[in-house]
């Protein structure tokens, strides 16, 4: 267990590190996240129209008690999802940093301990990155890819996500592959 515990707090290192040259060093985002002509203005008209933090959901099922209203309201448009956090934050902050580096420790450990239970089959290095990494892309795909097809989100933004969490989970697997081994216990 010792081993696995190292090995996932290596992971998650190696995982931290990854994501601030993913999300703050590298220019990738730029062509994702469009910006909003008048910033100030839209946070402002938020604040009027949204009373508290939340998710929001324009057309909501709720505003309108005729089903039909609701499905013309969506075939009209706009389509909008509105993750909402009235008070501001901290640029950067220890304790999320903290509990960001926890995060991907618990997640690590996660896949550590499945990749221990599939151990009888993954004799090789390599086998054992290549668990990690399927594994990791079958959680990515599954979180991500379906949010364009069920919830009208941009292709690009879940397609950026779905390679940072791949680009993640291989980095994890290559760490991982070396402590959770048959010849580890």
């Amino acid at each position: 267990m010792r081993k696995i515990l190292i090995g996932s707090l290596l992971a998650a290192i190696a995982v931290f590190i990854w994501g601030f040259l993913y999300w703050n060093v590298f220019p990738l985002k730029n062509n994702v996240f469009t910006p909003v002509p008048d910033e100030r203005g839209l946070a402002q008209e938020l604040g009027r129209y949204l009373s508290s933090s939340g998710a929001y959901a324009i057309p909501d099922p709720r505003s309108s008690p005729d089903p039909k209203g609701f499905v013309g309201n969506l075939e009209n448009g706009p389509i909008a999802e509105i993750l909402y956090q009235k008070e501001g934050s901290p640029a950067v902050s220890g304790g999320r940093l903290l509990a960001g580096l926890i995060h991907m420790f618990l997640s690590a450990l996660l896949m550590a301990l499945l990749l221990n239970l599939a151990l009888p089959q993954l004799r090789s290095y390599g086998s054992r990155v290549t668990f990690v990494l399927l594994a990791g892309l079958a959680g990515a795909f599954f979180a991500h890819l379906g949010n364009p097809i069920w919830f009208h989100q941009p292709w690009s933004y879940h397609i950026f996500k779905t390679v940072y969490d791949v680009t993640c989970w291989a980095l994890a697997g290559l760490v991982l592959a070396r402590f959770v081994r048959p010849d580890a216990a």
